[in-house]
């Protein structure tokens, strides 16, 4: 077996302990391993095979050498206590700090449980950071400093890190979004034998984007191990920037968050015809929505990032306001009880496609989405969901599926068959960074 085999089979054994943890424990055990652990081995014969099971960190080097000079033959463990230490060791390296907003809207937790569920230990750290806003020339600065991710403050966050990384010495460490790293920290967590990647769901090169947002990750690009981008096109430009690993990640949905409340044999009890729950940008989606309202449609529209109330001033759906947010028990009421889960693609980002159109599908909704090449990827075009081009043609699909309710189950049962039988979910998109990882760590000469 490799060694990456052997470390995702330990992961394994891990992942088995968490699932039953799950189920009513109150922590997950990790002495129920060790004597897994400690078998292997035992069985491997050499020390080497310390490595080769599963750690192979500068970190698990020391310990082989240690081990070594405590008195542990070469080819073998000859005394309980040294395999114990060692198998104690590996069960510990197991161990990650995990780098997110921790923020509302949640995005940070479904990446937590995921790896957790695949074998680590998972250390959260937040990179949100408090800038001043009490007025005058004070409120100035912050802002200043939170749009360049600049100042004392993110200093000191970035400090924070760098010493929960000595406290707790993981062998990786995964930023979500990481906007306010720069160069130097990257550089200083891989220097203590730390893998670093990275998921970056925004586009960083958009030309459309604030200004001054991304400058410290497009710097600081060439210093990660690993890059998971959010579209395809991604990878041609993080590799013409120095990026040494990039792989796409496409979006995803999180079966914890979004999940049927009924069967698809349950007839919905609609609360509007149509809805959206996003964010506000300056494209054309408050025409297509206003363009509804203008149809006799009733809308559900919650948003809540700022922006709509202007946006939506002296319109139609000027009645909407004030748009909020909605937290998980709305939106999972919303787009399972309308007619049409309306979904558009941000244009800030050059985005072909996103979760929320996989929310719809999972939530036994029917999606009415903008029409790109990688929605019809996912989905077949007015068999398992409905895709459009221009306002009349959104119109008209809405009127057709509030007109044939038929039509509107045949579609949403096969749109979430579709999605059942496929492999979009969190767990899968998190399982593609845990292999490269793992295959990072194992690649690690201990000789």
């Amino acid at each position: 077996m490799t060694a990456h085999g052997r470390l995702d089979e330990f992961a394994c054994d891990r992942q088995k302990i968490v699932q039953r943890d799950q189920k009513g424990l109150a922590q997950v055990d990790d002495n129920s391993l060790l004597s897994r652990v400690q078998g292997r081995l035992q069985n491997m014969g050499r020390m080497r095979a310390v490595i080769e099971l599963g750690t192979g960190s500068p970190f698990a080097c020391s310990q082989l050498a240690d081990a070594e000079a405590s008195g542990a033959g070469r080819d073998g463990f000859h005394r309980g206590g040294d395999l114990q230490v060692v198998a104690r060791r590996m069960v510990e390296n197991m161990k990650m700090i995990y780098v997110g907003s921790m923020g509302v809207p949640d995005r940070d937790s479904g990446w937590i449980s995921s790896f957790e569920k695949l074998g680590w230990k998972v250390i959260p750290y937040t990179s949100e950071v408090e800038y001043w806003g009490v007025g005058g020339l004070m409120n100035f600065v912050g802002k200043v400093c939170r749009r360049l991710n600049v100042g004392p403050r993110n200093s000191q966050m970035q400090r924070r890190l760098l010493d929960l990384a000595d406290k707790e010495t993981p062998v990786w460490v995964h930023f979500r979004l990481p906007v306010g790293f720069d160069r130097a920290t990257i550089v200083k967590l891989k220097n203590k034998g730390v893998v670093v990647t990275e998921y970056f769901n925004d586009d960083a090169f958009s030309r459309t984007q604030a200004t001054g947002l991304h400058w410290k990750f497009r710097h600081a690009l060439p210093a990660y191990d690993g890059h998971f981008v959010w579209r395809s096109r991604d990878i041609e430009i993080y590799q013409a920037h120095g990026a040494a690993y990039v792989e796409h990640s496409p979006p995803y949905y999180d079966p914890k968050r979004v999940y049927l409340q009924g069967d698809l044999t349950t007839a919905p009890s609609y609360l509007a015809d149509a809805a959206f729950i996003g964010h506000w940008e300056g494209d054309w989606r408050v025409d297509c929505l206003d363009a509804l309202a203008g149809n006799g449609f009733s809308i559900i529209l919650k948003g809540g990032c700022g922006g709509w109330e202007p946006a939506i001033k002296g319109r139609r759906i000027e009645y909407l306001a004030p748009v909020l947010h909605a937290n998980d028990d709305e939106y999972r009421k919303v787009y399972a009880n309308v007619v049409v889960g309306v979904c558009f693609f941000s244009k800030l980002n050059n985005d072909q496609w996103t979760r929320r159109a996989f929310e719809i599908v999972a939530l036994g909704g029917v999606l009415v989405c903008e029409r790109t090449e990688e929605a019809q990827s996912y989905f077949k075009d007015r068999e398992e969901a409905f895709f459009f081009s221009t306002i009349e043609e959104l119109v008209s699909i809405v009127r057709q599926l509030k007109d044939n309710p038929d039509t509107r189950q045949r579609v949403r049962a096969a749109g979430h068959a579709r999605l059942m039988s496929s492999e979009h979910t969190i767990l899968k998109r998190a399982n593609h960074v845990h292999r490269f990882v793992s295959s990072k760590i194992s690649a690690v000469d201990c000789s």
